[in-house]
Order: C-alpha cells, then sequence, then structure tokens
C-alpha cells in the first residue's frame, strides 16, 4: 500500500498571501491534485498556492498496492483595511499680522477629510489652501477611511506689529505755566492727550525731578495725572515728561514721550518759599 504525506508551511494566510504545499510518498507510482488544486503532481514535490479563500487541499497516490490521500486545508482571512494617513503642513509657522501662510496637506486610504479650528468644513483628501488669520490659531485635519480616521494639526503664531502711540503735554503746566508758591505747596495736575496706536487704559508715566506718577489713558484719549508741587520746585531742568506705554494683542509694546518746560516764581501765591538750588533762579 503507497503512502503519502502532504504539509502546508501555514495553515492561516491573509488574502494575497502565498503557502507552501509540500508532500511526499513512498511505494507510489503517480500522485493527483484535487480539491483546491489539480491535475498530475510528481510523488515528492512543492508548490506555492495563492487562495482566494479557503480551499482543502488534496493529494491521491496510487501504486501497486492500490491508492491512498492525504489532505491539508488553508484557511484564508481577509485583512483589515489600512488606516488612514495625513499629513498638514504649513509654509511658514510665524506670520506677521496681514501676511499670509500655506496649508498643504496630503493622505493616503482616506475616503473624506474634514476641517475645524482655524478653518472648517470639508477638504480634499489632497490639497493646499492659502489663509490669512488674523490672530494666533490651531488648524486641525482629521481623515477618514475604511480603517478608520486621523487626524493631524499645524499652529500659525500671528505677530502683531508694534504699536506706534503718540503723547503731547499740555502746551502749559498750570494756567500761566509758572509754578508759584501756592502750587508747590500742593498736588499739580499734569494733562494731555495721546494718539496713534494709544487706547484707553494704557499707562502714562509722568516724571518730574526723578519722581515717577502713573496713570491711565481716559476715554477720549486724555490723561491727568497729579504730581507734587514740591516735586516740581525742586526740579533744577524745569522740565515735566511723560511717557505712554501700549501693549497690542502679542505683547509688544511701543513707546513714545513728551517734555513740556515751565518756570518757577515763588514769590507769588501767597506764600514764600526757598530756591531749592541756590544756582538756579527761582523765576526763570
Amino acid at each position: 500500500m503507497p503512502v503519502v504525506n502532504l504539509s502546508v508551511s501555514s495553515s492561516s494566510i491573509e488574502q494575497g498571501q502565498s503557502a507552501i504545499l509540500s508532500w511526499s510518498s513512498t511505494d507510489a507510482t503517480s500522485c493527483t491534485a484535487s480539491g483546491g488544486w489539480s491535475g498530475p503532481r510528481n510523488t515528492t514535490d512543492s508548490q506555492a498556492v495563492s487562495p482566494d479563500a479557503t480551499a482543502n487541499y488534496i493529494l491521491t497516490c496510487n501504486g501497486a498496492g492500490g491508492s491512498v490521500s492525504d489532505s491539508v486545508s488553508v484557511t484564508v482571512t481577509t485583512p483589515p483595511p489600512p488606516v488612514p494617513v495625513v499629513n498638514l503642513s504649513v509654509s511658514s509657522s510665524s506670520i506677521d499680522l496681514g501676511q499670509s501662510a500655506t496649508l498643504s496637506w496630503s493622505s493616503t486610504d482616506a475616503s473624506s477629510c474634514t476641517a475645524s479650528g482655524g478653518w472648517s468644513g470639508p477638504r480634499n483628501t489632497t490639497d493646499s489652501q492659502t489663509i490669512s488669520p488674523i490672530a494666533t490659531a490651531n488648524y486641525f485635519l482629521t481623515c477618514n477611511g475604511a480603517g478608520g480616521n486621523v487626524s493631524d494639526s499645524v499652529r500659525v503664531t500671528v505677530v502683531a506689529p508694534l504699536p506706534v502711540p503718540t503723547i503731547v503735554l499740555t502746551a502749559n503746566i498750570t494756567a500761566d505755566d509758572v509754578i508759584d508758591g501756592a502750587e508747590g505747596a500742593g498736588t499739580v495736575a499734569i494733562t494731555g492727550t495721546v494718539g496713534g496706536d494709544a487706547k484707553v487704559g494704557d499707562t502714562v508715566a509722568v516724571s518730574v525731578n526723578g519722581v515717577n506718577s502713573t496713570g491711565q489713558v481716559l476715554n477720549g484719549l486724555s490723561f491727568s495725572i497729579n504730581v507734587q508741587g514740591s516735586s516740581l520746585l525742586a526740579d533744577p531742568d524745569r522740565t515735566v515728561e511723560a511717557t505712554v506705554t501700549s501693549t497690542n494683542s502679542s505683547g509688544g509694546t511701543g513707546t513714545a514721550s513728551d517734555t513740556e518746560s515751565y518756570t518757577v516764581n515763588t514769590s507769588s501765591g501767597g506764600a514764600t518759599f526757598a530756591c531749592p538750588d541756590p544756582l538756579t533762579p527761582c523765576y526763570d
């Protein structure tokens, strides 16, 4: 009686893969394949198979003593669909306000893509788009396919230009632009206006005799900051300096300054004061 032995390198493969059938026989003069394969076969040999579906491979060998068969089964599984891949990039991750950047993206194994964040709506699976954001934004792209969904994102930082404020002190520090004894004993309001990129709430600093007094820009883009009259009397250069500081949405700052001179006369105003500096006349 003949003997036949049929084996397979892998009993389970994914669709599109191959397996090797190997067989040997003794006391056989011929062999015939059937099932998942067919036709005459050598009595000892091997063969690669790539079935599209699960199949049973049978080998029947004949000899003077009769015939005998052996078989193997190869299970074919369908592989899971591939997970999509998406790549989103930007031509420049930091731009000045008013400039543009280009978003470019590509994907594989995706049937649709959707934008969110700094942009929105359906997008082609591969494309590009020019954007001009007015503020820093994150751009997300989610692509879907049979194997699931995947996202990628980029961030575009928008840098606002530095503010350029202006400031103008009122021409006369006091009504007559002269600090007298009475004013030197109290406080004097230093006033003025701002413009350019200055805005309500910006900080104004007034410097007299090395002493800073601060306040904020008021409605109407004006300011009024009290300083000590004694500091005005003591200031040797008889000059008031005011500085406004403005901050933009990116945290950048810009400043502007103005100066205004004045004179001192302590013989008026109903009070008498000694000059702070003997070398500087009390009345210029």
